[in-house]
């Protein structure tokens, strides 16, 4: 039996919770709840056992985490943490996504309802694309990315770690977004960023260096 353990208790907890109901089978059930605010996990109001904080819960072999944090830096630290715990991750793809054949999800993924991920399209651990998102043939996806509502990542693209395409950002082909960039909201991005790089658009794209000294 593998057991699931969902660390948060947000917004996206609770929907990554009905996504998993159908998942669940005779080797797979749902462990609990792992939240340092005891307060959210009652507002959560699921019907699974409270874990306690998370820094203080004791992995065990069956364990298989689903880290249900959306956004940076908390998402980022909390996989650190337990990468270093080296802890097992759950891959999560919803039933209504199409991902191709011949696409490569690493461990811990999480892929929203209504995404296209291509063919030989090769996604790297612990990336979290939300709903109705779109990865383009042979693009290659680093650990770590972030994919907010209704962005896209054209064909051939190679996008770093850490990287955070928020809502709407849309990535033309071919191009190449550097380690830990961020594309704001609405922004089109049609040649490479460097790493480090915020780029938001006021009828123009504008680039801003970003500090990961933290």
């Amino acid at each position: 039996m593998k057991n699931i353990v969902i660390v948060g208790a947000g917004g996206l907890a609770s929907d990554l919770y009905t996504y998993l109901q159908l998942k669940l089978n005779k080797t797979l059930q749902i462990k609990g709840i792992l939240v340092d605010d005891i307060k959210d996990y009652y507002d959560l109001n699921v019907d699974e056992k409270y874990l306690g904080k998370i820094i203080d819960y004791k992995l065990k072999e069956d364990d298989l985490l689903l880290i249900a944090i959306g956004e940076n830096p908390g998402r980022k630290k909390i996989l650190e943490y337990f990468n270093r715990k080296k802890a097992n991750f759950f891959t999560l793809i919803h039933e209504t996504t199409i991902v191709h054949p011949s696409a490569n999800i690493g461990e811990g993924c999480i892929i929203g309802p209504f995404s296209i991920i291509g063919s030989n399209v090769s996604i790297h651990s612990n990336t979290f694309i939300n709903k109705y998102c779109n990865i383009g043939h042979n693009s290659t996806i680093q650990k770590n990315l972030i994919m907010y509502p209704y962005s896209m990542i054209g064909g051939n693209c190679n996008i770093g770690k850490n990287v955070i395409l928020s809502t709407r950002a849309t990535i033309a082909p071919k191009c190449k977004i550097g380690d830990n960039s961020i594309i704001s909201a609405h922004t089109f991005i049609k040649k490479d960023i460097e790493d480090n790089i915020l780029v938001f658009n006021f009828n123009k794209n504008i680039k801003k260096k970003i500090n990961n000294s933290q």
